[in-house]
C-alpha cells in the first residue's frame, strides 16, 4: 500500500480504540470474562490441553478462536486470564477495523466519511455485547467476512490474498454466522469471475457443512427455532436500523409506548413500511458502481437473510429480543451491512442522496455519541466488578466458587487455577 493508504488505515484504528476506550475504559483497565466465556470456555479447559481446546464445544456451537483464547487464559496466573481474552479479542477487532480502513480506500470515501464510519460502528448499540469479549468474537468474524467480502482484491500480492483465505477459514470455524455469507460469496465470484471469492466461498461452504455437523450431534435445549414472521423479522428492523439511527434506550420507550396502545399493530405496520422504503432507498443509491452494481442488492440480500437466521437459530426466548438492544449479538451482522450501504450511498456522487445519507450517518453519530453519556440500558454490560478482584476473594483457596459477568447464578463455576 501506498504511504497515504497505511496512514488512513493507522488513523482509522486509533481513532476507534480512542473511540471504544472511552465507551468503556474500565473493560480495557478491568478486564473481565463475559458469561460462557468464564462459566464454560474457561472452566472447561482449566486443566484441558490444547488438543481439548481444538474440540471443545459449548452449547452446541463451536467457535475455534474462542475455543483457543480460553487456552491461552490457562497459560497465565488466573488473575491475569482475562486480560488475555479481552486483549486477544481486541486484535481480532483490529484486523476488522483494518478491512474496514482498506474498503474506505477501495471506495474513495473521504477521511471524514471514514471516521464517521468508524465512530458508528464503535458506538454500535448491538457492539456493547461483543467488542472485548472472546465469548462473542464470533459476531466480530462476521462482520470482518462481510468487509472482505466486499473488497476487491485483484492486485493484491498472492501472500496478502492467502493470509485472508486463512483468516476467512479461521472466522469460518469461529461461528455459524460467518458461513452464512458463503451464498453471496459464491454469487459473487461467478457473476465477477472472482477466483478469490469463489475460493473464500467454497471455504465458508464447508465450514458451514461443519457446524451443521456440530449443531445436529450437540442439540441445544434453549434452541426454539421460531418460524413466527413477526418474530423473525420486527427484531431485525429495531435492531439493524431503529437503534443505531435513535438509541437503543429511546426504541425501548417507544415499544413500551406501543405496547399499551390498542392498535399496536398499526403501529408496527408503520414501522415496517418505513423501513423498508428507507433501506431501498439506501440500498438503490449505494448502487453506483456500474462495474460492480451487484454489491449492494447482495449486502442487502446478506442483511435479511442472515439476520432471520440468527433469530430462527436464537438461544433463549425469541420474544425477548423485539428491543432496542437485547440479544443484539445476533443483529450485529445487519447493522453493520446498513453502515457499509450508508457509507457506499454517501459516496455514490449524487448530490441529493448523497446529502440524506450523510445526514442519516450524522444522526447515528450523535445518537451513539449520546447513548454512551445519557443511556442506562448499557451499564451492566459495560461496568461491574474486575476479575482481578474475583479472584483475589479467593486467596490462596483453590477450588474457589467465582463469577463471570453479568453475574448471578447462572454465571458461577469453579476456579481451579492458582
Amino acid at each position: 500500500m501506498e504511504t497515504s493508504s497505511n496512514r488512513r488505515v493507522i488513523l482509522l484504528l486509533i481513532l476507534f480504540f480512542i473511540v471504544l476506550f472511552l465507551r468503556s475504559p474500565s473493560l480495557f483497565q478491568n478486564p473481565r470474562f463475559w458469561a460462557e466465556e468464564g462459566k464454560f470456555y474457561y472452566f472447561s479447559l482449566q486443566e484441558g490441553s490444547y488438543f481439548d481446546a481444538l474440540k471443545l464445544i459449548v452449547r452446541g456451537n463451536y467457535q475455534l478462536l474462542t475455543n483457543l483464547m480460553a487456552f491461552l487464559a490457562t497459560s497465565v496466573s488466573a488473575k491475569y486470564a482475562a486480560y488475555i481474552t479481552t486483549y486477544l479479542s481486541l486484535c481480532v477487532t483490529a484486523i476488522y477495523i483494518t478491512f474496514v480502513a482498506l474498503l474506505s480506500l477501495q471506495r474513495n470515501w473521504s477521511t471524514a466519511l471514514s471516521c464517521f464510519v468508524i465512530i458508528i460502528l464503535a458506538l454500535n448499540p448491538q457492539g456493547y455485547e461483543i467488542y472485548l469479549t472472546a465469548t462473542n468474537i464470533q459476531w466480530v468474524c462476521s462482520a470482518s467476512i462481510l468487509i472482505v467480502f466486499a473488497l476487491d482484491v485483484r492486485g493484491w500480492r498472492p501472500l496478502y490474498v492467502n493470509y485472508i483465505y486463512i483468516f476467512v477459514l479461521i472466522s469460518g470455524l469461529t461461528g455459524v454466522c460467518s458461513v452464512m455469507l458463503a451464498p453471496i460469496y459464491l454469487i459473487r465470484g461467478y457473476h465477477l469471475r472472482s477466483e478469490f471469492h469463489l475460493k473464500a466461498g467454497l471455504l465458508l461452504f464447508f465450514s458451514g457443512v461443519f457446524h451443521l455437523i456440530i449443531i445436529y450431534s450437540n442439540t441445544h435445549p434453549e434452541r426454539s427455532f421460531s418460524t413466527d414472521v413477526f418474530t423473525l423479522t420486527f427484531p431485525m428492523v429495531l435492531q439493524s436500523i431503529w437503534s443505531p439511527m435513535l438509541g437503543a434506550g429511546v426504541v425501548d420507550d417507544v415499544l413500551g409506548f406501543v405496547a399499551n396502545v390498542k392498535q399496536a399493530w398499526i403501529w408496527r405496520g408503520f414501522v415496517y413500511v418505513i423501513s423498508l422504503l428507507l433501506a431501498i432507498f439506501i440500498m438503490q443509491t449505494a448502487r453506483s458502481d456500474k462495474e460492480d452494481k451487484y454489491l449492494a442488492p447482495m449486502i442487502f440480500l446478506a442483511w435479511i437473510y442472515i439476520s432471520m437466521l440468527n433469530v430462527f437459530g436464537s438461544i433463549g426466548d425469541p420474544n425477548a429480543l423485539v428491543s432496542g438492544w437485547g440479544g443484539g449479538r445476533y443483529f450485529y451482522l445487519g447493522s453493520v451491512c446498513f453502515v457499509v450501504l450508508l457509507g457506499l450511498a454517501a459516496s455514490s456522487g449524487t448530490f441529493v442522496k448523497s446529502t440524506i445519507s450523510y445526514l442519516i450517518i450524522i444522526v447515528m453519530l450523535i445518537s451513539g455519541i449520546n447513548q454512551n453519556y445519557t443511556a442506562t440500558w448499557k451499564s451492566w454490560l459495560i461496568s461491574g466488578k474486575s476479575w482481578q478482584e474475583t479472584v483475589k476473594q479467593c486467596r490462596e483457596l483453590r477450588p474457589c466458587e467465582v463469577e463471570a459477568w453479568p453475574g448471578g447464578d447462572d454465571w458461577r463455576f469453579q476456579l481451579k487455577r492458582p
